[in-house]
C-alpha cells in the first residue's frame, strides 16, 4: 500500500475541503495515510509568497468561491468572523504526538467547528470547549500543545514539506509525486489506483530545465 503525506492548515478552507471529499471517497480506510498539519504561512515564507489573505481583492474572490463551490458540492461552509487566526494551538493539537491514535478523530472535529460551525481555533480557550463537548480531556490536550515533542513535530512537518517542494495546502505527496488543492483529489487517487493519465515527462523534464515557462 502506498504511503500518502496530507499536509493541510486549518486556515485553509480548501484544506477543509479537501477533508469531506476524501472522507466521501473512503480514503483513510483505504489508504495508509500520514495527516501532517503545517503552518501556511511558513510554507509562504519559504517560497516568498504571499497568502490569499494578504491580497484583499484575492481575498474576497476566493470567499466568494468557496460559498460558491460549498453549494454546489452541498458542503456544509460557514466561516468563522475571526479569521485568519493563529492556527497554531489547533495544528498542534491534531499532531501525532499529542491526539495519538485519536489524530484523525481530532483533525476531522477541528475542520467542522471551524469551517461548519463558525468557530474559532485560535486560543486555548477557543480550543477546550469543543474538546470538553466531544468527550476529549481539553486540559490535558491543551498542555501537550506545550510539550517539546508536540512543537517538534509540527516544525518537522514544514520542514518535510518544504523539502518535497510544498507550496501551499492542501497537498499530498507520494512516491516524491505533489499533487495540490482540493481539484487534484482525483489526480491523486488515480494515481494511486494506477490510473494517473501518462504524460511526456521528458518533455516536460527539459522545458523545465531550461526554465521555459
Amino acid at each position: 500500500m502506498k504511503k500518502i503525506d496530507y499536509y493541510f492548515d486549518f486556515l485553509s478552507p480548501y484544506s477543509y475541503f479537501s477533508l469531506i471529499n476524501l472522507e466521501k471517497s473512503n480514503f483513510f480506510e483505504q489508504y495508509d495515510v500520514a495527516l501532517k498539519p503545517v503552518v501556511m504561512g511558513s510554507l509562504f515564507n519559504h517560497f516568498e509568497m504571499k497568502g490569499p489573505g494578504e491580497i484583499l481583492p484575492k481575498r474576497h474572490y476566493m470567499l466568494k468561491q468557496c460559498f460558491i463551490y460549498s453549494a454546489q458540492n452541498n458542503i456544509p461552509f460557514n466561516p468563522p468572523n475571526d479569521h485568519p487566526f493563529n492556527p497554531l494551538y489547533a495544528l498542534r493539537l491534531a499532531t501525532k504526538a499529542c491526539s495519538g491514535d485519536k489524530q484523525l478523530e481530532i483533525v476531522k472535529l477541528l475542520f467542522r467547528s471551524c469551517w461548519e460551525k463558525g468557530l474559532t481555533l485560535g486560543e486555548p480557550e477557543d480550543l477546550e470547549p469543543i474538546l470538553d463537548a466531544h468527550s476529549f480531556n481539553a486540559k490535558e490536550m491543551i498542555d501537550k500543545t506545550f510539550e517539546r515533542e508536540v512543537k517538534k513535530e509540527l516544525k518537522q512537518n514544514v520542514k518535510d514539506a518544504i523539502a518535497s517542494n510544498v507550496f501551499g495546502v492542501p497537498s499530498f505527496v507520494v512516491d516524491d509525486n505533489l499533487f495540490w488543492g482540493n481539484d487534484s483529489i482525483s489526480n491523486l487517487l488515480n494515481y494511486v489506483k494506477g490510473d494517473f493519465v501518462t504524460w511526456n515527462e521528458d518533455l516536460y523534464n527539459f522545458k523545465i530545465a531550461q526554465d521555459i515557462l
